[in-house]
């Protein structure tokens, strides 16, 4: 835009100087008297006296005449100055009217330059308070992503953290529930064995139930007119082998002599057979035995 201008400054450049030029043209022919040397006829008598004396007989008209012409000439000279006078003031006038349409044009257009270079500032100000919020954004902005980018860091981390503490608890679990699995599966089978033991420690307990009953029958001799329908219970303590420790009556048929033939049928029937295995055998350490007449024999161990 400063280029614009001073191209426009400098086209009206020669105008103003023709103006002045015209103005100093002017002055010169206002204050300076140009005026053409004209021949008098007294000059021509003061220097020719030969001269003066003809012009003492030359006709007074022709002297009028030439007089009348040097004044048209002097006139014509004057009117021509005046005219010349007119058309420099004229031009002055042109010059100085040009001179100052040209400065107002010049000042309306330093004004309109002012004006510009004024919005131009604000615009630049304008535009520097943009940049300098747009700055200032960017900056919240990358302090927010870096922010955020942290917390994510942070939250990816956790999640890392919380991923691999699911994954332990879930092989935990995982574990653990094999180990439920195998323990259930040790339990039943521990079950299912101790179950087979029982029984087959049921079959001997029974086995050799039968065998220590059939041992006091062949040798308990039950007394006469004993009521059938008594019994008594004894408790035996027996040693390894089957031999009969001792025999304490626990519960009394309430016939001394069905509770002293009971007893010594016991010890007559030592040893009792027993198994020979000592953890068989500790199922017969104590026998609590109930004895009837009628030969029917029950023993708990």
């Amino acid at each position: 835009m400063s280029f614009s201008v001073e191209t426009k400054t400098s086209s009206y450049k020669l105008p103003l100087i023709l103006a002045i030029m015209v103005h100093a043209i002017l002055i010169w022919f206002i204050f300076t008297n140009v005026e053409l040397a004209v021949p008098t006829p007294v000059a021509q008598k003061r220097q020719k006296p030969v001269d003066i004396v003809k012009a003492v007989a030359v006709n007074q008209a022709q002297v009028e005449d030439e007089i009348a012409k040097i004044k048209a000439g002097q006139q014509q000279k004057q009117q021509r100055q005046a005219a010349q006078q007119r058309k420099l003031q004229k031009l002055a006038q042109q010059a100085a009217q040009a001179r100052a349409k040209e400065q107002a044009r010049l000042k309306q257009l330093k004004a309109e330059q002012a004006k510009l270079q004024k919005l131009q500032a604000q615009k630049q100000r304008a535009a520097e308070k943009r940049l300098a919020d747009l700055k200032k954004r960017q900056a919240a902005q990358q302090q927010s992503l870096a922010k955020l980018e942290k917390q994510q860091a942070v939250a990816a981390t956790e999640n890392a953290k919380q991923e691999a503490l699911a994954k332990q608890q879930a092989a935990q679990a995982q574990q653990k529930k094999i180990a439920q699995q195998e323990a259930a599966k040790q339990a039943a089978e521990d079950k299912a064995a101790t179950q087979a033991r029982a029984q087959e420690l049921q079959g001997v307990v029974n086995k050799y139930a039968v065998m220590i009953k059939q041992s006091i029958e062949q040798r308990w001799i039950i007394p006469d007119n004993i009521n059938k329908d008594m019994s008594t219970k004894l408790q035996v303590r027996l040693a390894p082998g089957g031999t009969v420790v001792d025999v304490r009556v626990i519960t009394s048929s309430g016939d001394t002599r069905l509770d002293r033939s009971a007893r010594a049928a016991v010890f007559k029937a030592s040893p009792l057979p027993v198994p020979s295995e000592p953890q068989m055998f500790d199922r017969f350490r104590v026998l609590n035995l109930t004895l009837r007449p009628e030969g029917v024999l029950t023993s708990s161990t």
